[in-house]
């Protein structure tokens, strides 16, 4: 039998690539039930209106949060060398754009010698997917290990608030 704990260990594990339907379908459920809608009503702007985050979204913030204490060595220390920032081996100047689905942003983290299917792998995975999407994201990769938790949150927040 599932609990809340195991669903959302389940949920962060694989992260974009969610296997669970249920809890985010009785979270559209609520939804509906607090703004007092049909049950035909589309959720998405329901969610946007109350400035509620959706479960997969809150998962993908914590899995960035994540890498963002552990980035900045506030994680406990079994996990000082479970992330590496991404680090440009090349001397050449390229123009990186932010909007190239191939680009690595500012902050970006390696994926290189990472298994796919692990809670490490989606973390980063979804660190870099999300990161370009950053309101006010730093020209610098080391600035980014300076916003705060909770500015970093706030922003998160916001980002997938506008995505609804």
């Amino acid at each position: 039998m599932l609990n809340s704990t195991s669903i959302l260990f389940m949920d962060a594990k694989f992260g974009d690539n969610m296997i669970s339907a249920k809890p985010s379908h009785l979270k559209k459920k609520a939804i509906r039930l607090i703004t007092f809608s049909s049950k035909d009503t589309h959720s998405s702007p329901l969610f946007k209106e109350t400035s509620i985050i959706k479960l997969e979204d809150q998962i993908r913030i914590n899995n960035m949060l994540f890498v963002h204490q552990t980035l900045r060595n506030e994680s406990p220390n079994h996990f000082n060398d479970f992330i590496k920032l991404h680090l440009p081996n090349h001397g050449f100047n390229t123009r990186n754009i932010l909007s190239s689905r191939y680009s690595m942003p500012p902050g970006s983290v390696s994926l290189a010698n990472l298994q796919n299917k692990t809670i490490k792998f989606e973390c980063a995975k979804t660190w870099n997917k999300h990161l370009k999407k950053i309101p006010n994201l730093p020209k610098s990769p080391i600035e980014i290990l300076f916003f705060s938790p909770e500015k970093l949150k706030k922003g998160l927040k916001h980002m997938f608030n506008l995505d609804y």
